[in-house]
């Protein structure tokens, strides 16, 4: 049980991850019969797919996974406190929850993700 709660959410976690620019998330679009089709291609995670909760969890961990060595304690957080873009951890000394807060906050801003709350 830890004395002091730590809670963070990471800011619009869907569009703050990037994907391979491919074929597999496209629109085709034209706003008439009579206009040209436009094409456009999703280079971030689209809210509403079926694959979007798996690819944004799966890359928060990875992440966690890559840092292990460099973000021992923001690492072991990420990997066993977070439930999808949502933290929920903790620690006893004041100095370790700041510890922790500091060094989440650069293991995920190292990835482009901005933490709030």
């Amino acid at each position: 049980m830890h004395k002091i709660a730590i809670t963070v959410d990471i800011e619009k976690m869907y569009r703050q991850i990037a994907l391979h620019d491919s074929d597999f998330q496209r629109i085709v679009w034209r706003n008439s019969p009579f206009e040209p089709i436009q094409d456009f291609r999703l280079t971030r995670i689209a809210c509403g797919t079926a694959s979007a909760p798996y690819l944004a969890i799966k890359s928060l961990q990875q992440l966690a996974l890559n840092e292990l060595n460099n973000f021992p304690l923001a690492s072991k957080a990420a990997l066993k406190d977070f439930y999808v873009d949502d933290l929920m951890s903790g620690a006893n000394p004041l100095s370790e929850a700041l510890e922790l807060q500091n060094k989440l906050t650069q293991m995920l801003s190292s990835a482009g993700l901005v933490l709030r709350k």
